[in-house]
């Protein structure tokens, strides 16, 4: 599976949405200061109250159920702020989800890669190794095992420790 990087489109994308939630939580947070935790409401009440009473429409209902009509009003204004703000960050954190995502798949085929690659050199050099095996001497042998072992490590092989093996003993390597 081939993965494309991440577009400008795509980021653009992203701080579009990011910017619009700036501005409902912008606009939540004002309308939660002047309305919810301030006497403001009242007030607002009152001018729509005000301007409601010119109004035939309103004519049927006591001064007590405008208001009450009015207070249900802002509070479903307040309401559709609060569910558009929330479904913006949700917009937001799925597009953000799946840059992650996509990004985490990018770096992993990356490393799966590499490591592929260090397979496959390993298995060349193996393969190399065991076909010259034959031929080489048994500290050549042991020193080339050694660096497949540890590569920075080259240590000579005693003829004691050569008879030892022969003799069914072991050589540490």
């Amino acid at each position: 599976m081939k993965l494309k990087p991440i577009s400008n489109r795509e980021i653009n994308y992203l701080n579009i949405e990011t910017n619009k939630l700036f501005l409902l939580k912008s606009i939540q947070n004002l309308s939660n200061e002047l309305i919810i935790n301030s006497d403001n409401k009242e007030i607002i009440i009152d001018l729509i109250l005000k301007k409601s009473e010119n109004t035939n429409n309103m004519n049927s209902f006591n001064r007590l159920q405008k208001r009450e009509i009015i207070d249900t009003g802002i509070t479903v204004i307040l309401n559709v702020i609060n569910t558009k703000a929330i479904k913006q960050e949700k917009k937001i954190l799925k597009k953000e989800n799946l840059f992650n995502q996509k990004i985490f798949l990018i770096e992993y085929s990356k490393k799966l890669l590499s490591l592929k690659n260090i397979i496959e050199n390993n298995k060349k050099e193996f393969l190399e190794l065991q076909s010259t095996s034959e031929i080489l001497s048994l500290n050549t042998l042991a020193n080339k095992i050694n660096e497949f072992h540890n590569p920075n490590t080259n240590s000579k092989i005693s003829d004691n420790e050569i008879e030892d093996l022969l003799n069914g003993g072991k050589i540490e390597f």
